[in-house]
């Protein structure tokens, strides 16, 4: 769920109410092709050897080209994610504590304080058993943002009826998709879960069982903040909300909070993919400090630099979660598993890469030029 979810009701903004069919249509598609991965793990049936993980289904259909880019794309979306998150979180913790007062002036000078909070366990901390308890945060984090979501606009509608809707949106629509698709990103996890599951064959159902959650948490959250506020509706969706509120202020605190709690979990993965590439050198320890302490402040300080949440999370969607979410899923499968799939199936998995590939390319365009015109004008973060 994370910041995706938050995301959703500006995504109806930009597709109009179609993108309700959209979420659900993503989600499916997402709940098809992350099976796809599940299945690529056992290239010979659930009776013979398994692969590792992504990467290692890369290089078993593609060779040593395979794997790399399922590393490249894999490791732009952490870090892309991971921007992301200084920038939700310095936002939310300059409208928590300074409401009304320089919000945009603060929340660019919170990046910067969250970029250095995250430094201390990214650069010492080794290993993702040190960092896994600070992921405690997500699930219930997200869960009180729905509700409070939710609650927050009925609320609004009941008090305020004269709201403007768009049926569909042709423009928008593209960049609307990426987001919605960065909204279901989580392939590359599927090994690592499927890896501790006491039966490989059941995880197809617990993969369903998960998209329904998560179906379960977005539309409602998509439907009821786009029927509040309609075309003035803001990303993310809790910045519509009344600033001085206790309940909003504390929402955002905790969102916030598990953003930076989430950043080093993430970014975790990248660095120690580092350590083994660094690991037989002299100076071992002050190269990993330097390297990791580089790649933070850089995240940090793009997110200073680019601090626009909605195109910047278009951007990540469409340029890499599409490939991670819809092009190598089927790309993959088509080359270790064709004896396995009918032929309707190949159709259909042609349909999900192609839609994958054109909404992905357009949205990167338009993410792409609009995040040139906001930083060309120095536009406001707040819209």
């Amino acid at each position: 769920a994370g910041a995706g979810l938050l995301q959703l009701p500006f995504t109806l903004k930009q597709a109009g109410w179609i993108g309700v069919i959209v979420i659900a249509v993503v989600g499916f598609m997402a709940c098809y092709t992350a099976k796809c991965v599940l299945y690529c793990l056992y290239p010979e049936g659930f009776d013979g050897r398994r692969l590792t993980g992504y990467p290692d289904i890369g290089y078993y259909a593609y060779g040593v080209w395979g794997r790399r880019a399922v590393h490249f794309f894999h490791k732009c979306t952490l870090l892309g994610v991971c921007t992301l998150f200084l920038i939700l979180a310095a936002k939310f913790y300059a409208e928590s504590f300074a409401q009304h007062r320089h919000v945009d002036y603060w929340s660019r000078k919170l990046v910067l304080v969250c970029g250095a909070i995250v430094m201390i366990p990214g650069t010492l901390l080794r290993t993702m058993h040190e960092v896994s308890f600070l992921s405690i945060f997500g699930m219930s984090a997200s869960i009180i943002a729905v509700i409070v979501c939710v609650v927050f606009s009925i609320s609004h509608r009941v008090h305020h009826s004269d709201a403007s809707y768009t049926t569909i949106n042709y423009r928008l629509f593209p960049l609307a998709f990426a987001a919605i698709t960065l909204s279901f990103a989580g392939h590359s996890t599927i090994p690592s879960i499927e890896r501790h599951s006491s039966s490989p064959r059941s995880m197809h159902t617990v993969i369903n069982a998960a998209y329904l959650i998560l179906l379960g948490l977005y539309i409602p959250t998509a439907v009821f903040g786009y029927l509040a506020f309609g075309n003035d509706v803001n990303s993310p969706i809790l910045c519509d909300f009344p600033l001085d509120n206790v309940v909003v202020i504390i929402t955002k605190a905790i969102v916030a909070t598990h953003c930076v709690a989430a950043y080093p979990v993430l970014m975790n993965v990248v660095f120690q993919e580092l350590d083994d590439t660094f690991w037989a050198i002299d100076n071992f320890f002050v190269v990993r400090f330097f390297v990791r302490a580089t790649i933070i402040s850089i995240t940090a300080i793009v997110a200073y630099c680019v601090p626009y949440f909605a195109p910047f999370m278009g951007l990540i969607g469409a340029a890499c979660i599409s490939m991670m979410v819809f092009v190598f899923p089927i790309v993959f499968s088509l080359k270790i598993r064709p004896h396995m799939l009918p032929w309707w199936e190949k159709v259909w998995g042609l349909v999900v890469m192609t839609v994958g590939v054109t909404g992905g390319s357009i949205g990167a365009y338009q993410a792409v030029k609009e995040l040139n015109d906001l930083v060309g004008s120095h536009a406001s973060p707040s819209g």
